[in-house]
């Protein structure tokens, strides 16, 4: 890897691909696939951004053209039709599908503490304080 100036890093692989990891005041990874014409193939970026006093992380993600048609994910599948995205019409509804509430659960375990693996432990570690 070679390290440049806005470039964080540059990776060339043997046929010629390109993965680079930028930073321009926000993180980007780009993948040149130069072997296939797809210049870039992939870019995602990643911002720091705020809305309503909440901080959050914006992130983007692009395709290359030729990759309409074979390509699925959680919005949808890049076919032309937006009316077949998102499964059940929200950003939401594919979490909701997976939502599992049981009220019959038991409660999770207690936390590990160190002290726990050496016996008297914790009345140990209190003569100490």
């Amino acid at each position: 890897m070679e390290k440049l100036s806005k470039y964080l890093y540059v990776k060339t692989y043997k046929n010629g691909d390109q993965v680079e990891i930028i930073n321009n005041g926000q993180l980007e990874i780009r993948l040149n696939q130069y072997s296939k014409d797809r210049i870039p193939a992939v870019r995602i970026r990643a911002t720091n951004a705020v809305h309503i006093g909440k901080s959050y992380i914006q992130a983007e993600v692009w395709l290359h053209g030729s990759c309409a048609d074979d390509t699925e994910g959680l919005c949808g599948n890049w076919n032309g039709n937006p009316h077949d995205d998102l499964i059940g019409g929200s950003p939401n509804s594919l979490g909701e599908l997976y939502q599992k509430y049981d009220e019959h659960c038991p409660a999770p375990p207690p936390p590990f503490h160190p002290c726990d693996l050496v016996t008297n432990g914790k009345a140990q570690a209190e003569l100490v304080l």
